[in-house]
């Protein structure tokens, strides 16, 4: 954990609501300070998720706000040819 952890119960429902409703996550310093990280679901061909394809990257190195028009595409398509291996 670090200052930056999300640990009241309603904070925490609340980013799985806006995970589950984007359909990916994003965390700023949460388990690192210094680190921040994109995922998104691996999802089998019966709409099972089973674990995440995940980016890290540096604090220092773009806005967290960039993190998804530059990033998401790309896991996203990783996650969805992963799925076709999944069946």
């Amino acid at each position: 954990r670090t200052p930056h952890t999300l640990t009241e119960p309603e904070a925490v429902m609340a980013e799985l609501a806006r995970v589950r409703a984007e359909g990916y996550a994003v965390i700023d310093q949460e388990v690192e300070i210094g680190l921040r990280s994109i995922a998104v679901p691996l999802v089998t061909a019966r709409r099972v998720i089973v674990a995440a394809v995940n980016l890290g990257l540096p604090v220092r190195s773009e806005p967290i706000e960039e993190l998804a028009a530059r990033y998401l595409p790309a896991l996203q398509t990783v996650s969805s040819r992963m799925q076709e291996i999944l069946r």
